[in-house]
């Protein structure tokens, strides 16, 4: 055997071995973190980005100051 094919028992006792000193252990951390974020985080921050848009086109609309024409009518 050369190649990959020597390489592969080792590799099969390693994954066994980590399969054993996993037993029992849960990933229990994230689920409560993702929750938060998608149901505080991700839609506040829709709301806040909709809002600033919003103003931002309010000011634009009412806000003859903000870009004004840039042709002169005086002559």
């Amino acid at each position: 055997m050369s190649g990959i094919e020597d390489l592969l028992p080792q590799s099969i006792d390693r994954w066994a071995k980590a399969a054993r000193r996993a037993q029992g252990i849960a990933d229990v951390g994230l689920g409560s973190a993702l929750k938060a974020y998608f149901t505080r985080w991700f839609p506040a921050g829709v709301i806040v980005l909709v809002l600033q848009s919003r103003l931002f086109w309010l000011y634009r609309r009412f806000n003859r100051t903000f870009a004004p024409n840039p042709v002169n009518h005086d002559g």
